[in-house]
């Protein structure tokens, strides 16, 4: 839910890069590159899952390019934006859609992401909205695992509540799909991959510096695919694995 619903668009690639960014009468466009190996100065590629090389775009630099255009009024906002990977694909989904990415499977990985919101321009029972969705499209880099064509997607709807029951306070929900491989490009399989993602949580603003916030959540399939495989090889019908459970979130401001 952090992620605008779009995890494989905004990639959590770390390292050497740069970008640009430019913001005019609510609209804003940014820009950026980022090399995981762009501290070695050796571009050759080694290993299968991981790259001995490097450099900043050679073959070896696990790259990822992001371009957003996004604009923003005073109670709501919208944003698209495009991602190119080469061997760093989503940072979070099914074990399968995450494995889908990586630079020993799927060349390259092609996301687009969509996402909005509206807020009330009071608070009260109608609560503000926001919605994102992501698709990624996988390139073949191996044969013998033939992801070519291979798709998935994600997407969430949040609602919040702002001074629900107390002012200061706020409670909010969201549900959403994470990465989820949906198409089986040229493979000759069906992917059940498909998984669910709920979350509830109410703040408490204890004073103006300090918040306390409690949050249950449920996770319907978290393993996707792998949950069924995994069960059934160890004897079990290929049900799909569940999750529930809650947090407490305590947030400190200076």
């Amino acid at each position: 839910f952090t992620y605008a619903g779009a995890p494989g668009t905004y990639n959590l690639n770390l390292g050497a890069g740069a970008g640009i960014w430019y913001q005019k009468n609510g609209w804003s466009v940014s820009a950026n590159y980022v090399s995981a190996n762009g501290d070695s100065g050796s571009p050759q590629v080694g290993g299968v899952i991981g790259n001995a090389g490097g450099g900043i775009g050679t073959a070896a630099s696990q790259q990822t390019g992001t371009l957003q255009v996004g604009y923003a009024a005073s109670n709501w906002g919208a944003a698209v934006a495009y991602n190119y990977s080469d061997g760093v694909g989503p940072a979070s989904g099914t074990p399968f859609a995450v494995l889908a990415g990586l630079g020993a499977f799927a060349d390259t990985v092609n996301s687009f992401g969509l996402s909005a919101y509206w807020q009330p321009s009071t608070s009260g029972w109608v609560p503000s909205i926001s919605a994102g969705w992501g698709i990624n499209g996988y390139s073949e880099a191996n044969t013998a695992f033939n992801f070519d064509g291979v798709q998935s997607q994600s997407w969430y709807v949040g609602l919040q509540w702002a001074d629900a029951f107390i002012k200061g306070n706020a409670l909010g929900m969201a549900v959403g799909q994470p990465t989820f491989v949906s198409g089986n490009g040229n493979n000759n399989f069906s992917p059940q991959d498909g998984n669910y993602a709920w979350e509830w949580w109410y703040k408490f603003q204890v004073t103006d510096n300090i918040s306390v916030t409690p949050a249950i959540y449920y996770l319907s399939n978290p393993l996707g695919q792998g949950s069924f495989v995994a069960n059934q090889t160890s004897g079990g019908s290929g049900a799909a694995l569940t999750n529930f459970g809650g947090i407490i979130k305590t947030t400190f401001k200076f």
